[in-house]
């Protein structure tokens, strides 16, 4: 947690199989993505993939908060659907 800057937290992890790990809470942070040669900014759920080893943002867009900092505060991982469920604080997905 020591990466993070003041003020921000993770809150929640699940583990999705052998090789996948979502962390989640409220913070931002950007990472190296060597295959596109750039820095991708990451907003509060970061996924880790073992085999590539890289921390990368969710494909499915920007989670927002009109009225609240937006909070992560559980995470589950459904094996059946391959599907993550994401609870907090938040109003919308971008």
């Amino acid at each position: 947690n020591s990466a993070l800057s003041k003020g921000m937290k993770i809150t929640t992890a699940a583990i999705a199989g052998p090789n996948d790990v979502y962390v989640a809470g409220s913070f931002q942070t950007q990472v190296w993505n060597g295959e596109k040669h750039e820095f991708v900014k990451i907003f509060n759920i970061a996924h880790f993939n073992a085999i590539d080893q890289v921390w990368l943002p969710l494909p499915v867009g920007q989670i927002t908060c009109s009225w609240c900092t937006v909070t992560i505060l559980a995470l589950a991982w459904d094996s059946e659907r391959r599907q993550l469920h994401v609870a907090g604080k938040f109003n919308a997905i971008d």
